[in-house]
């Protein structure tokens, strides 16, 4: 059973690398959305601040 309660007070931290890719991360945060969690934090300090804009509105998108 999936606790909503908890899963509001959950933040994940995003790393592109550790999840394999850009494409697997967002799968990933569609899924972490689909569950209701709280807070993601944008946090790809090799990006420019433009690619950064750019994943930023994937991950918008993936969220919804």
């Amino acid at each position: 059973m999936l606790d909503f309660e908890l899963a509001s007070r959950i933040t994940i931290i995003t790393n592109r690398a550790l999840c394999g890719g850009e494409a697997a991360l967002l799968a990933r945060i569609a899924d972490f959305a689909a569950t209701g969690v709280g807070e993601i934090v944008v946090r790809e300090k090799d990006l420019s601040e433009i690619a950064y804009a750019a994943l930023f509105s994937k991950i918008l998108l993936a969220c919804e």
